[in-house]
């Protein structure tokens, strides 16, 4: 699961329309280290 989050995390870095869907989701499933968890959060 972690390989086919990693593809909607790249295409998330582009498309913030994803991220707004995914953002929650995507953060808390991949990256707990901070560094993609503050781009939704300011996003929002």
């Amino acid at each position: 699961m972690e390989g086919v989050n990693f593809e909607n995390a790249n295409l998330l870095e582009v498309n913030w329309l994803g991220a707004e869907i995914y953002g929650a989701y995507f953060y808390n499933t991949i990256m707990p280290d901070g560094e993609l968890v503050t781009e939704p959060n300011s996003y929002e």
